[in-house]
């Protein structure tokens, strides 16, 4: 399929990246890549999408990542996921032999293994400099699901409806699941046999990088796990945080040992972000250096630096997370320079098993068996914005009836963005500009 056809098929069908901040996959298409690594790396403690995706439908998935290295001119497609997804490397290794420009690139164990840019290096050696993107260095990074997506839009003509997500934490059945987008996480915690404790706080996403979130939320193309947490877990803690709280307590506690930036991986790549530095600055006012502050921006938000690496219990990301906010607001860019690659970076690689154990997440670290028994709610709640981009123009009205798989909200050729498409057939019940209400017909 030519580049442009491809372009235009993925935007049409709503494909964006099913396993982070969901940009759509068709702007990373571009016939300066050379190389397309498919990130089975699954980051976060406790997601089990990516291996049971990889272990289930391989076959499609190397059929979607070809597509894209076909379209694009690339030299080679590079799966790379971690040593241990056993069952994963055996459904690779069944097929794989169909794909001459494929190979596979097994990671070692260790915490953030899918920020895209640690991933660039670990699979082509090449250093993302500070301030660029994978393209810089002729890579493009896509997540399994985004592949499968690919190939379920070329190969069966179907657009993005449903989400594969693990659901997890302190319920009676951990499970891995197909779900229409929309769905309320209330009724995904009923599917996986309910909490199996009275109090408990909501995480949607990673342990590491998600959110508090509410029953009463929806899916959307990017939710890749929701985990239900005891209340007195760490991460509850490092998620309810107050800003002033944690810029006080910066002040009166921080003894700069330099842990958070020892450990940092885009510093041990060589970046110029020293946490440290940024904590002590802000925290005392030192603001004579202003290179200091603006090397925030290459803080990839991985939390590392809170959720493990300091031992006083600070909030680093939290406090940088806010500084990048109000540096992007004033237009401050963070300079793009080549990076090196520190000497110590191999040995201060943090297992995912410790940061499991500090996180208190160790007895909720197990199996999430995929079960593609759909759930199918009868109310669908869904976003005009599922993703990085502008939200779709919605193309249907209260009353109307729908068709799964029919168009529900567009995006001009200028804009950023993909379509949005029904998941079922169904009346639509509500709409306004942030979301819309489709009822199950019947």
């Amino acid at each position: 399929m030519e580049l442009q056809e491809l372009k235009d098929l993925l935007k049409k069908s709503g494909i964006v990246g099913a396993g982070g901040a969901g940009f759509p996959t068709y702007a990373k298409l571009s016939y300066d890549v050379n190389t397309v690594i498919l990130n089975g790396a699954e980051c976060e403690p406790l997601f089990r999408v990516d291996q049971n995706l990889l272990a289930t439908h391989t076959d499609e998935i190397l059929t979607g990542l070809s597509l894209v290295v076909e379209a694009v001119g690339a030299k080679e497609g590079i799966l790379a996921y971690k040593e241990h997804y056993h069952e994963a490397d055996e459904a690779v290794e069944r097929v794989i032999y169909k794909y001459p420009r494929l190979r596979k690139k097994l990671l070692k164990d260790g915490y953030p293994a899918g920020d895209e840019v640690v991933l660039v290096y670990e699979t082509t050696g090449r250093v993302v400099p500070q301030g660029g993107i994978p393209i810089n260095v002729g890579a493009m990074v896509m997540n399994v699901e985004t592949a499968f997506n690919v190939y379920n839009a070329v190969e069966k003509k179907e657009p993005v409806t449903y989400k594969y997500l693990t659901v997890g934490g302190a319920v009676n059945e951990p499970k891995t699941l197909r779900v229409p987008i929309g769905t309320k996480f209330g009724d995904l915690i009923k599917e996986a046999g309910g909490p199996s404790i009275e109090s408990y706080k909501l995480l949607v996403g990673g342990p590491m990088t998600g959110v508090i979130g509410s029953l009463n939320d929806t899916v959307t193309k990017t939710t890749k796990g929701i985990f239900v947490l005891p209340m007195d877990n760490p991460i509850i803690e490092l998620r309810e945080y107050r800003l002033k709280v944690a810029l006080k307590r910066a002040m009166g506690v921080c003894s700069q040992c330099r842990m958070c930036t020892d450990l940092c991986p885009r510093n041990l790549l060589g970046h110029s972000i020293e946490p440290h530095k940024i904590m002590n600055s802000l925290a005392f006012g030192l603001d004579y250096n202003s290179e200091v502050f603006v090397n925030a921006l290459a803080c990839c938000e991985c939390n590392l630096c809170s959720a493990y690496a300091c031992h006083q219990g600070l909030n680093p990301k939290a406090i940088i997370a806010d500084l990048k906010g109000r540096l992007r607001a004033n237009g401050v860019k963070l300079p793009k320079i080549d990076s090196k690659v520190k000497d110590e970076r191999e040995f201060r690689r943090v297992p995912v098993g410790r940061v499991v154990a500090r996180l208190k997440l160790t007895k909720f670290n197990v199996d999430a068996p995929l079960n593609e028994m759909t759930l199918e709610p009868n109310i669908l709640t869904i976003k005009t914005r599922q993703s990085i981009g502008a939200p779709v123009t919605l193309v249907v009205n209260k009353g109307d009836k729908v068709e799964s798989g029919q168009v529900i909200g567009n995006i001009d050729e200028k804009s950023l963005g993909v379509f949005l498409h029904s998941p079922i057939d169904g009346i639509i019940d509500e709409v306004n500009k942030d979301y819309l209400v489709i009822r199950r017909e019947g």
